[in-house]
Formats: C-alpha cells, structure tokens, sequence
C-alpha cells in the first residue's frame, strides 16, 4: 500500500493521520486526484467538513502545502457549509483559477451566505485587477460581475453589499456611480461606505466625516476606517473627536485610522489614548503608534 492510500484508510476509518502524513494530499493531481475524489465522494458533509478544517490547519502550519483540488472540490460540493468552507480557506489564494469558481458562486448560489461569501472573496481579485495584476479581460468580468450582483434588486443586502465593496478596490467611473447610488439606499450605506475607503478617492471625504456624524455606531465606525484608507487628513480633526465616542468599535476605527493618516496631531491623541482606561483601546492605540513609527523610519524597529 503506497502513502496515499494508507492516509485514504486512515481517514476512512477515522484514525489519526500521523505528522507528516497530510503531504500525500498536497497538489494532487491526475489519478492521484481521481483517486482521493473517490474517498472524497465516499464521505458525508460533515466527515469533508472535518478534513477541510484539519487541511487548513496544517496548511497554515506548514507553507509549503498545495490543497488548492481540494479547495475546488469543496467549491464544487453539493453542501453549502462545504462550499463556505472551500471559500474561506482558500481565502490566501491568488491564482486566476479561482476566479471563476467565485464568480459563478455569487452569481448562481442556492444559499445566500454563500453568494455572501463568494463576493466578499473577490475583493482581492478585484484589488489585484486594479493594480494591473490581472488582465483587462478579467478585470472586466469581475467589474461586471460585481456591479450586476450589487444592482440586482431581488438579491439580499448582504450579498448585495459584498459585491459594493469588493467592486471598491476598481477606481473606475461605473464603480464611483454604483457606490454613489448605493449609499443612497439605507440597506447599503455601510457597504456603500466601505467601498469608498477602498476607492481611496479622496472626494469621498466629505461624504464619509457626514456619516461620521450619523446615529448608527455602525456607520460611524466604517467611515472613520474609510477616512483612514483614504489617508486623508482633513479628517483628523473629526477623527479625534471620534475618540470620545460612546461605541468603542468606533473608537478602534478612529485610532486605526489616526495611525494610517500619520502627522503631529494624530500622534498626539494616539499618545493621550495609551492612559485610557479600556484595555483594548490602549493596545489599539500602542498598535498605529507602532505603524507610524515604522513607516517613520522602518530600521528603526
């Protein structure tokens, strides 16, 4: 019995693989593949479930493990929780292969978590699109794709929002109507509001320190985080008045923010929020005065 059908046995009977034993199962391919499809086949929703979580740990563990079939397999499987799972670990994945796997998932999807999580996974793609990483041709259908879900009226607001803000990363002039029109819509405004952070447009700004204003905390906090990607610093002022913010998420917002924007006011109030009382505003606010002083000088840390 060659290794991978002695680590096939023993994920069919549900015994321990041992270390080292899961890099049969990286990059298969050809009949190697065919045969773990088998096995694959053989398992119910739950048991593929399983071995996808145990997949990604060692993947994270160890770098140099390829499950990428097996990520497509779960794209492709017949149970939803498996299908989110194939999204979200192959969440570090890059390659174009996935970007059709995705697109079809957001477009076609039974489940409207998994139409969700598809369109939020294109962000990167679209992201990689926008800094000329992909090719015009495919940059296009991932606009396309993306602009359609966000404008497709019947679709839920969640899946309609993902798809909004992954289209953000494209400075293009149909995304800037799209995320204007959508922010119109109360349903959309948080996403409508995340898109223009990762448009990194600065004629945003004005739109953003109004909803900075706004009574949802919600909104609050995804607008100072959007000032921050913009890295504009006409923001800083309201940014430090956020510190006094009833939410605390929109405190984190305004002292991640103030750290991406950087100069001498904002590194004044990230010092006075090291005496704050709250634990995790105090390690926010030591984290962007770490950045700043990188960025400052990188040698220096």
């Amino acid at each position: 019995m060659d290794k991978l059908e002695s680590v096939l046995q023993q994920i069919r009977e549900g015994d321990t693989v041992p270390e080292g034993g899961w890099d049969v199962l990286s990059a298969l391919a050809d009949d190697r593949l065919t045969t773990f499809r088998t096995l694959w086949d053989s398992l119910d929703a739950s048991d593929r479930l399983s071995l996808l979580d145990t997949l990604h740990t060692e993947a994270e563990a160890q770098a140099h493990l390829d499950f990428t079939p097996i990520w497509d397999l779960a794209l492709r499987d017949a149970a939803a929780k498996v299908r989110l799972a194939g999204i979200e670990y192959s969440a570090d994945e890059e390659g174009q292969w996935l970007i059709d796997p995705l697109l079809r998932l957001a477009a076609e999807d039974p489940e409207d978590n998994v139409r969700a999580a598809a369109a939020d996974a294109l962000g990167r793609f679209a992201y990689l699109a926008e800094v000329g990483s992909l090719s015009p041709r495919r940059a296009a259908d991932i606009e396309r794709a993306l602009l359609d879900t966000a404008a497709r009226g019947e679709e839920t607001a969640a899946v309609r929002g993902n798809a909004l803000a992954s289209a953000g990363y494209l400075s293009t002039p149909a995304v800037r109507e799209a995320i204007r029109a959508a922010h119109a819509e109360a349903p959309l405004r948080r996403s409508a509001v995340r898109a223009m952070g990762r448009n990194c447009d600065p004629n945003w700004t004005e739109v953003l320190l109004t909803d900075t204003t706004s009574r949802d905390a919600g909104l609050r906090e995804e607008a100072a985080r959007a000032i921050g990607e913009i890295e504009d610093d006409r923001g800083v002022e309201r940014l430090v008045e956020l510190l006094e913010d009833p939410a605390v998420a929109v405190r984190l917002a305004a002292i991640w923010a103030l750290g991406e924007i950087g100069g001498q006011d904002a590194q004044e109030a990230l010092v006075y929020c090291l005496e704050d009382k709250q634990d995790t505003v105090r390690e926010a606010a030591e984290a962007a005065l770490t950045e700043l002083a990188f960025r400052d000088d990188p040698l220096a840390l």
